[in-house]
Formats: structure tokens, sequence, C-alpha cells
């Protein structure tokens, strides 16, 4: 049974070159979601060996462009070209924030800046979801007691930053 694992997984992973999954990751973050509803071909929430395996075939139909059963380098040469584009036109959409076609290194640090500002938000709204435990929308003082106890036991510094 594990000799047929390896075999199917040395088989699985050209075809997974093939089938574009190296092209997900070069798509850049998309919800673990959408990309296992997209492997997940019959809906029912589990991905089987065949439905990886048929993601491979259907990549190398699209890779196949002529039709023969055969790939060429030519062929693949085309889908890389034609994948490289589509990721210079998502860095320019994302990074010439003032549309003049070039990217300058200040708005490369703009839009990395508020990148980091919206993690940054997203993790005090997380906290302070935490913190919020009826829900209304603000910390009393009970709350944040509570929240100091939990969070601010001895010898781990906490959120509060006292040790005990």
């Amino acid at each position: 049974m594990l000799d047929r694992k390896i075999i199917t997984l040395s088989l699985l992973l050209p075809l997974g070159v093939v089938a574009g999954l190296p092209a997900v990751a070069q798509e850049g973050p998309r919800p673990g979601a959408e990309v296992f509803a997209e492997l997940d071909a019959d809906g029912d929430g589990v991905l089987t060996l065949e439905e990886l395996m048929a993601r491979g075939e259907r990549g190398f139909e699209q890779a196949d462009a002529d039709g023969d059963g055969t790939i060429t380098r030519e062929e693949m040469t085309a889908q890389a070209t034609e994948r490289a584009m589509q990721n210079v036109d998502r860095f320019f959409e994302n990074f010439d924030t003032n549309a003049d076609g070039s990217v300058s290194q200040d708005e490369i640090a703009a839009v990395r800046d508020a990148q980091e500002e919206d993690r940054r938000m997203r993790f005090a709204e997380r906290i302070f979801e935490r913190l919020d435990a009826d829900g209304d929308g603000s910390i009393n003082a009970e709350e944040f007691e509570q929240a100091r106890g939990r969070m601010g036991e001895p010898g781990r510094g906490g959120v509060f930053g006292h040790r005990g």
C-alpha cells in the first residue's frame, strides 16, 4: 500500500506542476476554502485522489494546446509566459497606485505599509473581541480585569505587560 502511495504521489507531483498548482501560489494568497472548493469536484467536502488526479489531467489538457496528447517545450513556454504576464498585470494592479505605468519604491513601500496596518488592525480587532466578553462593543472594568487576570499571569508578561 505504501509503495502505491509513493508511486501515485510521484505521478501526481509532475501533474501538479502541469496542472497549475504552482500557479495557485503565484496568484497570491487565496482563501483556503476557495482552493479546496476548486479541487473538490463533486462538492462533497472531501478531496479524493481521483479529484486530485482529475485536476492534473485538466491541467495537462490546458497545456497541450494542440491536443496531440503531448506537451512540447513551446506549449509549456507559452503557458508559463501567460502566467507570468498575469502576475505582471497583478503586480501593477496592486502597486502602481498612481497608474502611471511604472512602480516606484515609494509606491511599494506605501502598499506594504497599508497591508501591515491592515494586519495590525485585524489583530487589534480580534483582541478587542476577546476582551469584550458580553459583546456590547465596549470593554468595561470587569471585562478588563478578567482579561488582565487571564493574560497577565505571573511570569508570562501578558498583553498588559505586567508581571506577577
